[in-house]
């Protein structure tokens, strides 16, 4: 009878530590909170104007990020980046050494980079989503040994296509400053962009 009871109590037991496991775990999984990224500050310029940013880039298109990789080593610099692979749905201007083409993907460099050990962004900078559109600002980077275009004014050059989504991280100081940037953009390219039924 001792016997029995014992081995009733340690079953007992045992399925409570197995249901305390189950669900520790399915709380800890669906309370898994995102981490922000480490911010670095960096001097980049800033557009006081849609027409500034338009005159200083050498591209503006839109865009869909097709796919990425993170993180993307650059030799000499003082972090890692991610490569964008973006596919050009329309050429608004096309004015650089290198050109772009209509349905080609090119390499975009991202100021941010969230993979492996890493999780930083440059000045607030907010990594494009695979899938999505966005208006991009460029230029070709002229190193020597790049093979890839930058964002113009850092975050200023990428503007969302997409509904509800923000232009850049949400724990800059200046996040309504450069919001109410992206939509002064927006205003001034959607209704071309609709047109073109780039996006309903």
């Amino acid at each position: 009878m001792k016997k029995n009871f014992a081995r009733v109590l340690i079953a007992i037991i045992a399925l409570l530590f197995a249901i305390g496991g189950i669900w520790v775990s399915f709380y800890m999984g669906n309370n898994k909170k995102e981490v922000n990224p480490e911010i670095i500050s960096a001097k980049h310029p800033y557009f006081e104007s849609v027409k500034d940013l338009e005159d200083d880039s050498k591209i503006i298109i839109v865009a869909t990020k097709c796919d990425e990789e993170s993180p993307y080593i650059i030799e000499g610099a003082h972090f890692p980046y991610t490569m964008a692979y973006v596919e050009v749905k329309h050429i608004f201007k096309n004015d650089d050494v290198v050109k772009v083409r209509k349905g080609e993907k090119i390499k975009v460099i991202e100021n941010a980079v969230k993979g492996g050990d890493y999780n930083y962004s440059l000045a607030n900078y907010k990594l494009m989503e695979i899938g999505n559109k966005y208006l991009l600002f460029l230029y070709y980077s002229s190193a020597g040994f790049d093979d890839w275009f930058v964002i113009n004014g850092v975050i200023q050059g990428k503007v969302s296509l997409n509904s509800g989504e923000d232009d850049l991280l949400r724990t800059s100081e200046n996040f309504e400053l450069f919001s109410d940037f992206a939509e002064s953009v927006r205003l001034d390219y959607l209704p071309r962009i609709r047109k073109l039924n780039l996006i309903d």
